[in-house]
């Protein structure tokens, strides 16, 4: 059945998209809908990655999100902000912002945080607390995750995002990552769950390839 939606959903997305009447409005915030501005960032979601900040990217999907410092063991922080579900364009997707932030921000937001939650990876999940708000929205959005409610199989990958700079095995034998340097892109199609997309500015794409290909299977 999830075979048989998917094909139907995405049928309708690729006709609709290729086919519109001159006089209809173009349909907006696709996945693979990716420009460059004129400083060289990839915009997706009407918002430019290094660029836009958490507000502006706020004002675009009209909600407000979780927003937790993530902190490892082994010393690694980042900012994230969780969208849960959205409507963009004609998808529903999970969406997630990691955003630019500076040591010094990331531990006053630590001491700030309203919970404090262990996590089976070995980090340990900070919430905000209301009064960081502002500076955290003022915060640049250096990747964004977009985790789609329907598969996407190779097929259809290539029709809409074209053919990849690179295609490599991940650590995880069920993933395998398509690379588009000249995008700010990363696609991981999961043979056994959900395909996850990964958009970072161009200078920050050799970090995020280093980033995914080191990665440990969730399960380990």
């Amino acid at each position: 059945m999830k075979q048989i939606m998917t094909a139907c959903c995405l049928a309708l997305a690729l006709g609709l998209t290729g086919c519109e009447p001159s006089s209809a409005p173009p349909i907006e915030n696709l996945p693979w809908q990716i420009t460059l501005s004129p400083a060289g960032n990839p915009q997706v979601f009407q918002v430019e990655l290094g660029k836009s900040t958490l507000k502006d990217l706020m004002s675009q999907v009209r909600s407000f999100p979780e927003m937790a410092v993530f902190a490892h063991e082994g010393g690694q922080r980042r900012l994230e902000a969780y969208f849960g579900t959205q409507r963009l364009g004609l998808f529903d997707a999970k969406l997630l912002a990691e955003l630019q932030v500076d040591d010094a921000t990331l531990t006053a937001l630590q001491t700030n945080a309203t919970k404090r939650e262990g996590m089976a990876s070995g980090y340990w999940k900070h919430t905000v607390a209301e009064e960081d708000m502002a500076v955290v929205n003022a915060l640049l959005i250096r990747k964004l995750v977009y985790i789609p409610a329907i598969s996407y199989d190779a097929e259809i990958i290539t029709q809409r995002f074209g053919t990849p700079t690179e295609r490599l095995p991940s650590n995880d034998v069920n993933v395998e990552y398509w690379f588009y340097a000249d995008k700010g892109l990363a696609i991981a199609l999961n043979a056994k769950g959900s395909e996850v997309l990964y958009y970072v500015p161009i200078a920050g794409f050799a970090a995020l390839k280093q980033e995914l290909l080191e990665a440990k299977p969730k399960n380990d």
